[in-house]
């Protein structure tokens, strides 16, 4: 615990010399490749704060390579990175050794980093985008929220996240999945104390996950309703704790269950991760009117290992 609370972040951006602020004195400064001592300020951190993630340079969470709002549609948590190393920021790798999850950095003003006389705020719209194209994308939003000189959030910037807020729960707030009957094409046998049944994927436990045999890498599962529903995005959730499996997906909805039409076309249906928002009219920019469906069915098409899903909804 720091100050009362517990940190649960600490950035470690790697300023490594030029010109620039340190300190609050602009200059240009030569900084050593040692001047952090990360190996050791790693073990001080989490001595003083357990739980807290050093991003960036720490290397326990990775920087996605823009400052946009805008992660990778192919997006793995592992990388090759170590403490000192490179590794691929936008998508992270299959392959890699190194837990090493993407978290996208955005301003929501028009004028840089920190508070500035004048500024605009980005719209809704352009903020939702940005909560579809990162959290939507397996990574992490950390938006720039400066307070002014007064030291207080500007009263627009306040009604701007409120907005935001609205937003999300407006399209993203009512999971029509909860309401639906889950069946899946092929099933894990229960083990002890646990099973795998694809009731798991829309029971509300995050805890309880749906899963296939070991030799069991493409199967389906399908959401069923008794009426019609009007569906905009499907999300997905692997349990995380088993590592990120899933390397490919597509989405489908029916009216009849016989019939079925391709969604999210043009959409790279590749990784999952912790959580994967999917436009089902293939666009992060426009939410739509929806499509009218009494089934969605997700084929799970190429994974690592057995799948292992732990949430399905469709909103």
């Amino acid at each position: 615990m720091i100050g009362g609370g517990e940190l649960f972040e600490l950035w470690l951006d790697g300023a490594n010399g030029g010109d620039g602020y340190y300190g609050g004195a602009d200059e240009s400064r030569t900084i050593s490749a040692v001047y952090y001592d990360i190996p050791n300020l790693d073990p001080l951190v989490h001595s003083l704060a357990p739980n807290c993630v050093l991003w960036g340079v720490g290397g326990e969470a990775r920087w996605i390579g823009n400052e946009a709002g805008r992660g990778a549609e192919t997006n793995w948590c592992a990388s090759g990175r170590g403490l000192a190393g490179a590794g691929n920021t936008a998508s992270g790798e299959e392959s890699g050794w190194t837990w090493f999850p993407g978290e996208a950095d955005a301003m929501v003003t028009n004028d840089g980093w920190f508070w500035h006389p004048g500024e605009e705020l980005k719209s809704a719209d352009e903020l939702f985008r940005m909560y579809l194209e990162t959290v939507g994308r397996n990574a992490n939003l950390v938006l720039n929220l400066p307070p002014d000189r007064s030291g207080s959030l500007p009263a627009a910037t306040v009604e701007r996240m409120e907005e935001l807020g609205r937003m999300i729960d407006t399209y993203l707030g009512n999971d029509l999945a909860l309401r639906a009957r889950a069946s899946a094409s092929a099933t894990r046998r229960a083990g002890a104390g646990r099973d795998y049944a694809a009731a798991n994927l829309n029971d509300g436990d995050g805890d309880s996950y749906w899963a296939t045999d070991d030799s069991v890498t493409r199967a389906s599962v399908v959401l069923e309703w008794p009426e019609v529903e009007t569906v905009r995005y499907v999300a997905l959730q692997e349990y995380i704790r088993r590592g990120q499996r899933v390397r490919g997906f597509r989405v489908e909805t029916s009216l009849d269950g016989e019939a079925w039409t391709p969604r999210a076309v043009g959409v790279e249906c590749t990784t999952v991760g912790y959580k994967r928002i999917v436009p089902l009219n293939g666009s992060t920019a426009d939410p739509g009117e929806g499509f009218p469906a009494r089934f969605v069915r997700i084929t799970i098409e190429d994974s690592r290992a057995c799948p292992l899903i732990h949430t399905i909804s469709v909103y």
